[in-house]
């Protein structure tokens, strides 16, 4: 059994401990009781869980869900699952073990800027001469007729119609799948109607529609991982120790492969159909196996051993 450094306060947090110091793996063990390093603000700092950060996600998970879970096996499940999720961010702590606060935002009072103006010269008396060709201008402006604007419009050659403009759209920038998912689509590709079970840490998840349909079979809680898509990708897990169960119930209705280490196992392969033999081939078999009935097994091994292809066993030597 595995110690950890975790503070219980009631009841309920104690046997949370006392189950993760029975499953937890070394590696999930060293997460509770040392921490991740994390970046954050431009530091490296130390995230590390606790029990009462815990149960506020438990509470929540259980609001998500609908359902009044208590100390079940679902919630063993969300406890290895708040603890192994890298992503799920506890107390911060800086590196020489104090609590790490976030630096408050200095304001700086934003200095007006310096508007100078210039005095507008004064207008220049018009002469008479400029005042006749003022007139003129306006004249001019009256007595013309009105001038077709010209537009950067495109028109069809053949029809004469005008042709909107093109609009330029910029594509968004794709978003890259995680390393972990695009191994799964892998699978999921290669086994297209199959349900894949993937390892992750002390968990078997499930992804995508198969999950839903999991979920909705076996009455598991429905969640979601960001793989790198607009949108969290559906997921349900179940516990390594426990996976036995649950592949049995899946494999009940579904094909399974499970994938563990990169490796993928189909789930309950089938026998391999028997080879057929020849009436002509089973009868010469039945016949060496008499003739070997002469020998002790040990003597006729060595000669086999020792001879071969060579050694052949006729009527005359039995």
């Amino acid at each position: 059994m595995i110690t950890l450094n975790l503070e219980t306060k009631n009841g309920s947090q104690r046997r949370i401990k006392e189950y993760l110091e029975h499953n937890a793996s070394e590696v999930l063990a060293d997460k509770i009781n040392n921490g991740v390093r994390i970046e954050k603000d431009g530091k490296t700092l130390i995230s590390k869980k606790d029990l009462d950060g815990f149960w506020s996600y438990a509470c929540k998970k259980a609001r998500e869900s609908g359902d009044d879970y208590t100390e079940d096996e679902t919630v063993f499940g969300w406890a290895v699952h708040y603890f192994e999720e890298d992503e799920i961010e506890g107390t911060l702590y800086n590196e020489d073990g104090s609590k790490y606060e976030i630096p408050k935002p200095v304001y700086k009072p934003a200095t007006p800027p310096v508007i100078t103006t210039k005095p507008k010269p004064p207008k220049a008396q018009m002469s008479l001469f400029d005042m006749m060709e003022k007139a003129e201008e306006k004249v001019d402006e009256t007595e013309e007729p009105d001038k077709e604007t010209t537009t950067d419009l495109k028109v069809d050659i053949e029809t004469g119609e005008i042709l909107q403009p093109e609009t330029v759209i910029k594509p968004e920038p794709v978003k890259q799948l995680s390393p972990m998912y695009q191994k799964y689509i892998g699978f999921q590709t290669q086994y297209p109607q199959a349900v894949i079970a993937y390892r992750l840490g002390d968990f078997f998840e499930v992804f995508g529609d198969n999950a839903v349909m999991i979920s909705n079979e076996l009455e598991l809680t429905l969640t979601g991982r960001d793989c790198g898509l607009e949108e969290r990708v559906p997921m349900i897990g179940f516990p390594f120790h426990a996976s036995d169960n649950y592949f049995k119930k899946i494999a009940e209705k579904h094909e399974l492969v499970v994938i563990d280490k990169n490796v993928a196992t189909p789930y309950g392969v089938k026998e391999e159909p028997k080879i057929q033999i020849d009436d002509a081939e089973d009868t010469e078999l039945a016949e060496m196996r008499e003739r070997s009935k002469a020998f002790e097994t040990s003597a006729l091994c060595k000669l086999m051993e020792t001879f071969g292809d060579e050694l052949t066993i006729q009527e005359g030597d039995i």
